[in-house]
């Protein structure tokens, strides 16, 4: 099957607006029945909007890395699926698995999908939680597996998080998307937050690379005690400025029934708001029940009509936010100037300069140190200069060594193992999602940056240790 017949690869390639309801996968086998349910449900829910076109993003965060999907879907309608996405997770994901997932999907005809590397368990993100180290897939990885193992079979979309707000996070975000389209993603799915500017960023970066490549933006209908988790930090990457915060709970004083209408109204302005910026899409999270989702599509359905130009949509965005930061201060770093001067740019792209990334004397002495001893790593045998290693850069004794491919940081220092980019859970000022240490990449980009190396950060895409 071409990829081109879906519905939703038809969308995107007509410029179609349309929703995605996101719908959890049950992370318990004893749940399918309950799941199969809300799926019957959904379904009829859809079809009942003729005038906007939707579909179902599923995820999938159980504990147990399935290779066969047929039990979740048995009963979902061929058309849905065509207008559906799947997340193939790499959170205890193997390759050899993951080959055969994708057999799964093809004899299930659902050919829409976005590998990730997933995001970890809840109880493993506790700040010194001693815990055994769970195998991940870069979502690089499983793109170009994806590509390889069926070419022209699938729409491959790729996942970023825009919501970065010092220059280190949002750079090496966007070079690892830029990665992930040549590895042969086809369009890109935007990780949620509250920031219109920071979508906008996404598109303006798109544009300046001359990457025309669709994107949607996922967004999430809060609950007070959504919120409250999103406060505690137990969703990764999401990012809530002091401002945010305290506008949610301020609505939240006055009864569910108010802060359920603020919500509804918020997702109203942030949806219309994507179509006006450019993007073919809206997911939406935190959808609990059928008739929620009928709510979400209603909602959604009014809010494009009642926004016709960027200019009325711009004006009710700023009074809806009352003068609210949404960047996390200290954090405030935008890669554009002008952003929201105009719906597209206009002209020459404005870029502002990534300050407060130079390196200190020892980070550059050590630098060079290792530039000298281990600058063929990846050419020698592992235990080539391992005490040195060692030292300079806490080798994990792999049987593959990457530190020269990685501006001699350790990728598996990451407790992911990522060594083609960050995943896009890190906290504010580049905390890394497990909260016990900073990402990686804010060093790699530096000692890059340093080095008039940025390039490579997005045109190589370094092989998994096998």
């Amino acid at each position: 099957m071409d990829k081109c017949l879906t519905d939703f690869s038809g969308w995107l390639k007509r410029g179609d607006f349309f929703v995605l309801v996101e719908v959890p996968l049950p992370e318990e086998r004893a749940d399918v029945p309950v799941f199969e349910g809300i799926l019957r449900r959904m379904q009829s829910v859809l079809a009942s909007r003729p005038g906007l076109k939707a579909g179902i993003a599923f995820t999938d965060n159980s504990a147990e890395r399935s290779s066969d999907f047929s039990m979740f879907f048995k009963d979902l309608s061929p058309a849905l699926k065509s207008q559906s996405l799947f997340y193939l997770s790499g959170r205890g994901n193997s390759l050899g698995n993951l080959a055969l997932q994708v057999e799964s999907l093809k004899r299930l005809e659902f050919f829409n999908v976005v590998p990730v590397t997933g995001e970890s368990r809840a109880s493993l993100r506790k700040p010194g939680a001693g815990h055994a180290r769970v195998p991940y897939l870069d979502s690089v990885h499983m793109i170009e597996k994806l590509s390889g193992l069926a070419a022209g079979a699938f729409c491959c979309g790729s996942a970023v998080n825009p919501f970065k707000y010092s220059p280190e996070e949002t750079y090496t975000q966007y070079y690892k998307l830029m990665k992930k389209f040549k590895a042969g993603a086809a369009f890109a799915v935007a990780q949620a937050g509250w920031d219109m500017k920071k979508l906008q960023e996404l598109r303006w970066f798109l544009e300046m690379r001359d990457c025309h490549a669709p994107t949607l933006a996922r967004m999430m209908v809060l609950t007070p005690e959504l919120s409250e988790e999103i406060f505690a930090c137990a969703h990764p990457g999401l990012m809530v400025s002091e401002d945010i915060r305290g506008i949610l709970r301020e609505e939240n004083k006055y009864g569910y029934a108010q802060f359920a209408s603020a919500q509804w109204r918020r997702l109203q302005i942030m949806a219309a708001g994507a179509r006006l910026l450019g993007y073919s899409a809206v997911q939406v999270a935190g959808v609990e029940r059928p008739e929620h989702a009928e709510s979400v599509l209603a909602k959604i359905a009014e809010a494009l009509e009642e926004f016709r130009t960027f200019e009325e949509w711009r004006a009710e965005y700023q009074n809806h936010l009352s003068r609210a930061e949404p960047s996390p201060f200290p954090f405030s770093y935008y890669m554009f100037e002008n952003l929201f001067q105009w719906q597209y740019p206009e002209g020459c792209l404005k870029v502002r300069d990534p300050r407060g990334c130079g390196l200190g004397t020892w980070e550059k002495i050590r630098y060079e140190i290792c530039s000298l001893l281990l600058s063929k790593a990846h050419r020698q045998v592992p235990e080539e200069h391992y005490f040195s290693k060692k030292l300079l850069v806490k080798c994990r004794g792999c049987k593959y060594c990457r530190v020269s491919l990685t501006q001699f940081v350790c990728p598996e220092t990451c407790p992911k193992g990522l060594a083609n980019g960050p995943c896009g859970g890190s906290f504010a000022g580049g905390l890394c999602e497990f909260r016990d240490r900073k990402c990686i990449y804010g060093q790699i980009f530096r000692n890059a940056l340093w080095k008039k190396e940025v390039g490579s950060l997005e045109d190589r895409i370094v092989k998994p240790v096998e």
